[in-house]
């Protein structure tokens, strides 16, 4: 079945992609997407690799504090 994940946070949604989830499998894949999604966003703000690598899991959690996920049937 066809799935969108929502991160809202505060009042605003942060990402939003549509999944194709059939288990828990796929379910955890979509999850893992939208954090990867997440974290090219500041991969790509970065000047440097180095800085980048470092800095990218702690901006991604810093993100990700006191968000809500959501998920609807698309």
């Amino acid at each position: 079945m066809k799935i969108k994940l929502e991160l809202e946070k505060g009042e605003g949604i942060i990402a939003a992609h549509t999944f194709d989830v059939r288990d828990a499998q796929s379910f955890g894949d979509a999850c893992r997407d939208m954090y990867m999604r997440l974290e090219q966003r500041f991969l790509g703000e970065s000047a440097n690799v180095g800085e980048l690598m470092d800095m990218a899991g702690e901006c991604v959690a810093q993100e990700l504090d006191g968000v809500e996920l959501r998920f609807t049937k698309a």
